[in-house]
């Protein structure tokens, strides 16, 4: 099956994923990037044991400062039982 992406904002929450579908013992990596290009963070799948992933961001960095107001990628790449895939969503940080 194709993975499933659903986003949503609210809280301190900026921007949930969920991916299913997933290869059994496979994760996301699921990485933040500035419109320049250079990585800001790479979120960890809160459901690790599950076949369905599940990430959060909350507008920090790697660094744990808050990330600057602006538009930010989410490169998501996954290999599911169909194919692997790479996709790209923008998230608007607002403050």
């Amino acid at each position: 099956a194709a993975p499933v992406m659903r986003e949503r904002g609210g809280g301190s929450i900026i921007s949930t994923a969920s991916v299913a579908g997933l290869k059994t013992g496979e994760s996301p990596r699921v990485r933040v990037f500035s419109l320049a290009g250079s990585q800001v963070a790479e979120l960890v799948n809160l459901n690790p044991q599950s076949s369905r992933a599940r990430f959060a961001w909350d507008g920090r960095a790697g660094t744990g400062e808050t990330v600057a107001p602006g538009i930010y990628l989410v490169r998501i790449e996954v290999s599911t039982d169909a194919r692997d895939e790479d996709v790209l969503k923008l998230v608007h940080v607002v403050y």
